[in-house]
């Protein structure tokens, strides 16, 4: 099991190569580690998101990429039928 961790952050001086961050909340702190293994924190919903994870709040496709959580709006367009002033 691949133990993924959280708050990566990467600093200047870090001198870790491209495409790693300065792992700075294990026990290991100090370490290079890839981008790729850092989890998400998704402040809508105040939840940890593993690495690649998707999921679906709302209108929206979330996912967990490189510690950063991309959003896509998917939600339906409403329709209006006036003659029966309803919503389709």
């Amino acid at each position: 099991m691949t133990k993924h961790l959280l708050n990566c952050d990467c600093f200047a001086a870090c001198g870790c190569k491209e495409g790693y961050v300065l792992n700075g909340t294990s026990s290991s702190a100090g370490v290079c580690i890839p981008l790729t293994m850092c989890a998400c924190y998704d402040e809508m919903d105040n939840t940890v998101r593993q690495p690649y994870e998707r999921w679906t709040t709302d209108c929206y496709t979330s996912q967990c990429l490189k510690n950063e959580i991309v959003r896509t709006k998917n939600c339906a367009v409403q329709t209006c039928d006036v003659s029966l002033g309803s919503n389709l």
